[in-house]
Protein backbone atom coordinates (compact mmCIF):
# COMPACT_ATOMS: atom_id res chain seq x y z
CA UNK A 1 0.00 0.00 0.00
CA UNK A 2 1.16 3.60 -0.51
CA UNK A 3 2.16 5.54 2.18
CA UNK A 4 3.40 8.86 2.53
CA UNK A 5 6.73 8.82 3.93
CA UNK A 6 8.40 11.48 4.94
CA UNK A 7 12.20 12.21 6.04
CA UNK A 8 13.14 15.11 8.67
CA UNK A 9 11.97 18.37 7.41
CA UNK A 10 9.16 16.66 5.30
CA UNK A 11 10.91 15.79 2.38
CA UNK A 12 9.72 12.60 0.49
CA UNK A 13 11.65 9.85 1.26
CA UNK A 14 14.02 7.47 -0.80
CA UNK A 15 11.22 5.35 -2.47
CA UNK A 16 11.97 1.33 -1.57
CA UNK A 17 10.00 0.08 -4.24
CA UNK A 18 9.70 -0.39 -8.01
CA UNK A 19 6.16 0.40 -9.12
CA UNK A 20 2.51 0.47 -7.74
CA UNK A 21 -0.23 -1.66 -9.29
CA UNK A 22 -3.52 1.45 -9.07
CA UNK A 23 -5.90 -1.32 -7.87
CA UNK A 24 -9.00 -1.08 -10.50
CA UNK A 25 -11.71 -1.43 -7.27
CA UNK A 26 -10.57 0.07 -4.43
CA UNK A 27 -10.78 -2.44 -1.03
CA UNK A 28 -11.37 -1.90 2.94
CA UNK A 29 -8.46 -3.75 4.63
CA UNK A 30 -7.98 -3.72 8.33
CA UNK A 31 -10.13 -0.04 8.47
CA UNK A 32 -7.73 1.67 5.59
CA UNK A 33 -8.73 2.05 2.22
CA UNK A 34 -6.29 0.33 -0.33
CA UNK A 35 -5.98 1.89 -3.44
CA UNK A 36 -3.09 0.62 -5.04
CA UNK A 37 -0.36 -1.82 -3.77
CA UNK A 38 3.18 -1.23 -4.16
CA UNK A 39 5.67 -4.10 -5.32
CA UNK A 40 9.29 -4.29 -6.27
CA UNK A 41 11.06 -6.82 -8.59
CA UNK A 42 11.60 -9.86 -7.07
CA UNK A 43 14.99 -11.39 -6.01
CA UNK A 44 16.35 -14.87 -6.28
CA UNK A 45 15.43 -15.52 -2.79
CA UNK A 46 11.68 -14.70 -3.52
CA UNK A 47 11.45 -17.01 -6.73
CA UNK A 48 13.32 -19.96 -5.23
CA UNK A 49 10.69 -19.98 -2.04
CA UNK A 50 7.75 -19.54 -5.04
CA UNK A 51 9.33 -22.52 -6.37
CA UNK A 52 9.32 -24.87 -2.80
CA UNK A 53 5.95 -23.91 -1.83
CA UNK A 54 4.38 -24.90 -5.63
CA UNK A 55 6.11 -28.11 -5.45
CA UNK A 56 5.13 -28.46 -1.79
CA UNK A 57 1.36 -27.96 -3.65
CA UNK A 58 0.90 -24.35 -2.45
CA UNK A 59 0.36 -21.65 -4.23
CA UNK A 60 3.06 -20.18 -6.17
CA UNK A 61 1.71 -16.86 -7.03
CA UNK A 62 0.77 -16.00 -3.40
CA UNK A 63 3.82 -16.85 -1.98
CA UNK A 64 5.65 -14.47 -4.93
CA UNK A 65 3.37 -11.89 -4.64
CA UNK A 66 3.71 -11.89 -0.38
CA UNK A 67 7.32 -11.34 -0.80
CA UNK A 68 7.01 -8.67 -3.26
CA UNK A 69 4.23 -6.53 -2.43
CA UNK A 70 5.40 -7.14 1.28
CA UNK A 71 1.88 -7.96 2.46
CA UNK A 72 0.69 -10.94 4.17
CA UNK A 73 -2.36 -13.09 2.34
CA UNK A 74 -5.05 -12.12 3.86
CA UNK A 75 -4.60 -8.43 1.80
CA UNK A 76 -4.68 -10.40 -1.38
CA UNK A 77 -8.12 -12.89 -0.70
CA UNK A 78 -9.73 -9.19 -0.17
CA UNK A 79 -8.92 -7.98 -3.48
CA UNK A 80 -11.38 -8.05 -6.78
CA UNK A 81 -10.90 -11.08 -8.56
CA UNK A 82 -9.85 -8.68 -11.62
CA UNK A 83 -6.95 -6.70 -9.46
CA UNK A 84 -5.68 -10.06 -8.84
CA UNK A 85 -4.94 -11.66 -11.92
CA UNK A 86 -3.61 -8.19 -12.90
CA UNK A 87 -0.87 -8.67 -10.01
CA UNK A 88 -0.20 -12.28 -11.30
CA UNK A 89 0.10 -11.30 -14.69
CA UNK A 90 2.95 -9.15 -12.86
CA UNK A 91 4.39 -11.98 -11.79
CA UNK A 92 4.34 -13.69 -14.55
CA UNK A 93 6.52 -11.07 -16.13
CA UNK A 94 8.71 -11.51 -14.00
CA UNK A 95 9.18 -15.16 -14.77
CA UNK A 96 9.22 -15.22 -17.93
CA UNK A 97 12.62 -15.59 -19.43
CA UNK A 98 14.18 -12.35 -20.96
CA UNK A 99 14.01 -12.54 -24.75
CA UNK A 100 16.96 -12.18 -27.03
CA UNK A 101 17.86 -9.11 -28.11
CA UNK A 102 17.21 -8.51 -32.29
CA UNK A 103 20.59 -7.28 -33.04
CA UNK A 104 22.43 -10.62 -31.78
Amino acid sequence: MAKDVKEAGGAPAAATKDATYVLITPIQYNGERVTDIEYRRPKGRDVRKAFKVRNAGGDMYLALLEAICEQTQDLFDELDGTDYVALVSICDDFLEPPKPSKAA
